[in-house]
């Protein structure tokens, strides 16, 4: 997970067209720190699933859980280049839908348990 958010380190202005921007540092440090959340839970846990990783033109980064492997549960965060960070979580199967957002990655720990460990 780490190589891909160094990966979107990398990236220049313009990389997906004249408005896209360069990652803000901001946001790959709330990306790094949520990298760090996600692997502590990793280890109490044998079948966790990674999530997504991708650039966001504003200059953030979005993690996605979604797919047949998130047992009808997802969970989308958006880091922005500065707060808020926002999230977003469906579960298909109980008809469960929230959304919202938070100032630190910190504040994410519930859904990422959610997503994680169902």
């Amino acid at each position: 997970m780490l190589a891909k958010v160094h990966h979107i380190a990398s990236l220049r202005p313009g990389w997906n067209g004249p408005k896209s921007k360069t990652p803000s540092k901001e946001a790959l440090r709330n990306a790094e720190r949520l990298i760090e959340l996600i692997s502590t839970l990793e280890e109490s846990s044998s079948e966790t699933q990674l999530p997504d990783i991708g650039p966001m033109t504003d200059g953030g980064v979005a993690f996605e859980w979604a797919g047949s492997d998130s047992k009808g549960r997802e969970l989308v965060i958006f880091i922005h280049p500065k707060p808020p960070l926002e999230f977003a979580a469906v579960d298909e199967r109980n008809d469960y839908e929230l959304s919202g957002e938070t100032n630190t990655v910190e504040e994410l720990l519930p859904n990422l348990k959610w997503v994680l460990e169902s």
